[in-house]
């Protein structure tokens, strides 16, 4: 699933795995560690089974075909008497998301044993995966004149149209608004929703989209991606680029200066996030320097940036403190850029003036348990005395965040959580992430918590659903929770406005919806939609 990197993978297919084994060939699946993190091999082999490979080939992609490929098929990747024991105990189907395993014998000898803690798995815990419920179905108006396309899937723009029987989380995070508990109806006239709920009236001439018992959420936020920003990190002519300068000048910079919006033939990163039910996009100026610039929010649904896609110009300052950010031109070492943060926080003007009053969020990207402490530490020796916290912050990444979760719940602070599953090995200040419990610590403590992918790969962007859903699966958080945590959660923390992040009356259309679990690998979005664009079981080819 990593493509877009270069330009020789920019037209990789997800459908690739199910395309060659129909044709004949041995299908393996490999990691290229530490660029796709090996751990998670199996869930790769999981995503393949999601995109249309079947789920005995998915397992034998990363197991027996893998041994065929390397002459070895006579000792290793199956389970058969006279091979190697080499066996892996799963907690529950390995293709589901957050699958782990419970034990792993290499040769033998029990290389790993979760032990007591482990979830004691039982072969009916390995029956096939359950089919998505039928897909959702089109019912067109009566005498339907064919000014608009009449079929799914495809992309529409539709004045007057609807989405019923759906069960609808409009308010992730507000049981006092929830009502996904039964099945409703939304409407929408001209990209405003109109009627939300199970007495809604569908006018006469609509188009009526059927979820047939479906969920339907708001449409997914992605508040640490590059989508917009770069299409082809290798080709410098497909992204904005990266600034520098001195932090006065690098404050001035706005980061919706340099999105790019478009369709598939030059945007194909937008569309991907698009067909995986993101609607909105965070975007922060790219590049290592301590002060980055100001962030900003679009829709990911447009062909150019104008009020129509423009969600914000400015959500927060952008700053960047950790080993990450020693080559930023200002300092290379970590209390170099805090004293140096200390002068621009402490005595600059206009945007600096900004963080300080509470009018602009600060956005502190940064892993590092002690990079985020000293921030803190220095956020409240600029608020002095003064009984009232003004400075807003939010930690981006926060890998380590959940060992001083209470103090961040302390400064009213909250965090976006990126990456969720543990890339441990890779760099030194995520060391001490802790992909099982991280969330569950943040939460527990009073932290808003949102979740992103991140920028180890500008494709993720489409899988953010499935990060959440690891919580879930790990039982860090509720669905609502992990739902939250990719919606209503971000837009609060960003002050994205009404109508991203929930569904509400008198707002814009922004939504996606999925037949069955919002947060499984084995259901598939129906329908995306941002104002007057509807796009119908869109797919990731």
């Amino acid at each position: 699933d990593m493509w877009g990197f270069k330009e020789e993978g920019y037209d990789g297919s997800v459908e690739g795995p199910t395309v060659l084994h129909k044709a004949g060939v041995n299908v393996v699946l490999k990691s290229d560690h530490p660029v796709v993190y090996a751990k998670y091999l199996m869930l790769e082999a999981a995503k393949a089974h999601h995109y249309g490979l079947d789920e005995a080939v998915a397992v034998a992609a990363v197991t027996r075909n893998a041994a065929v490929a390397i002459g070895l098929s006579h000792r290793v990747g199956s389970i058969q008497v006279g091979y190697d024991a080499d066996l892996v105990v799963w907690d529950r189907h390995p293709l589901t998301v957050g699958a782990s395993p419970d034990a792993v014998v290499v040769e033998g000898v029990v290389a790993f044993d979760k032990g007591p803690q482990g979830s004691q798995a039982v072969l009916t815990q390995l029956a096939h995966l359950p089919l998505p419920d039928p897909p959702v179905v089109l019912r067109l108006p009566p005498g339907y004149n064919g000014l608009f396309p009449p079929t799914c899937p495809g992309a529409m723009s539709w004045p007057v149209w609807a989405v019923t029987r759906a069960h609808v989380h409009n308010s992730p995070g507000n049981k006092t608004a929830d009502i996904s508990s039964v099945e409703s109806t939304v409407v929408v006239q001209n990209g405003v929703v109109v009627c939300l709920g199970p007495d809604c009236v569908i006018p006469p001439h609509c188009f009526v989209l059927d979820l047939g018992g479906g969920r339907l959420v708001p449409g997914l936020v992605d508040a640490f991606g590059m989508e917009g920003q770069v299409e082809i990190f290798s080709e410098s002519a497909t992204m904005d680029g990266f600034a520098s300068g001195t932090p006065d000048l690098l404050a001035s910079i706005h980061s919706i200066d340099g999105i790019r919006l478009g369709d598939a033939k030059v945007n194909r990163q937008l569309v991907a996030a698009w067909r995986g039910g993101v609607t909105a996009a965070v975007a922060h100026p790219m590049g290592s320097q301590l002060v980055g610039g100001i962030s900003s929010s679009h829709f990911t649904r447009g062909n150019v940036v104008d009020d129509s896609t423009i969600i914000s110009k400015e959500v927060g300052l952008l700053v960047c403190v950790g080993v990450n950010c020693k080559n930023g031109g200002i300092t290379n070492s970590i209390s170099g850029q805090i004293a140096a943060l200390r002068t621009f926080l402490g005595t600059g003007r206009g945007v600096a003036e900004s963080v300080r009053e509470g009018r602009l969020p600060l956005i502190l990207q940064s892993h590092q348990a002690d990079d985020i402490n000293s921030v803190l530490n220095l956020l409240a020796e600029l608020q002095g005395t003064d009984p009232v916290n003004k400075i807003k912050l939010v930690v981006l990444g926060g890998a380590e965040a959940h060992f001083i979760a209470d103090k961040l719940a302390a400064a009213g602070a909250a965090v976006v959580l990126s990456p969720v599953r543990s890339w441990d090995s890779m760099v030194w200040d995520r060391r001490r992430s802790e992909a099982s419990t991280a969330a569950k610590t943040l939460v527990e403590a009073g932290v808003l918590l949102g979740i992103a992918v991140g920028r180890q790969d500008q494709g993720e962007a489409r899988n953010l659903r499935w990060e959440a859903g690891y919580t879930v699966a790990t039982k860090q958080l509720t669905l609502d929770q992990a739902l939250a945590a990719i919606t209503s959660n971000l837009a609060t923390m960003f002050g994205l406005g009404k109508g991203v992040g929930k569904i509400e009356v008198g707002s814009r259309a922004s939504f996606v919806g999925f037949n069955g679990d919002p947060l499984s690998l084995m259901t598939e979005v129906q329908v995306v939609a941002v104002g007057v664009n509807v796009e119908c079981r869109p797919s990731q080819r």
